[in-house]
């Protein structure tokens, strides 16, 4: 029963993404969310000429843990889009045009909104390939920026 919960949660989600670090209160010159994830994160800061339809978007009402210097982490921002085509290609192209791209001086990122269970298997999955590759000591790690966050390449020693 629980896997079905899952599976109809994860299949809910499946045109949503997160965009973490946006600094609070940008979005306060704009008339609504949905118009500043348009034009100003899309358009404007990541380049992209098509129009992407946002149906929705909306901070989170969690509270985040404060950073280093003490001020509080921004909240991220659920984006629901119209298609799925749509969020897979923001995903994708995301790392690359975000890499050295701060918006306000804050680093952007974009992940795929994924059920609770979900994001628990995957970082699971990766410690355990990350603890599999440091037992191996003929292989280093060497960590390659490409077109996907947090993939990396194995470079035998």
């Amino acid at each position: 029963m629980v896997d079905k919960i899952d599976v109809l949660e994860n299949c809910s989600k499946r045109n949503n993404m997160v965009i973490w670090g946006i600094p609070e209160s940008s979005e306060n010159d704009f008339s609504s969310m949905e118009e500043f994830i348009e034009s100003e994160i899309f358009q404007s800061h990541m380049n992209f000429e098509w129009r992407i339809e946002v149906m929705r978007a909306h901070r989170t009402g969690i509270k985040r843990n404060p950073s280093e210097n003490n001020t509080p982490k921004p909240r991220p921002i659920h984006v629901y889009l119209l298609r799925k085509d749509d969020k897979v290609l923001l995903v994708k192209l995301a790392a690359s045009n975000l890499k050295d791209n701060k918006y306000k001086e804050s680093m952007v990122f974009i992940s795929d909104d994924a059920s609770k269970n979900v994001r628990d298997k995957r970082l699971k999955l990766r410690e355990n390939h990350r603890k599999e590759i440091k037992e191996k000591p003929e292989y280093n790690l060497h960590l390659y920026r490409g077109a996907f966050r947090g993939a990396f390449l194995l470079a035998i020693a």
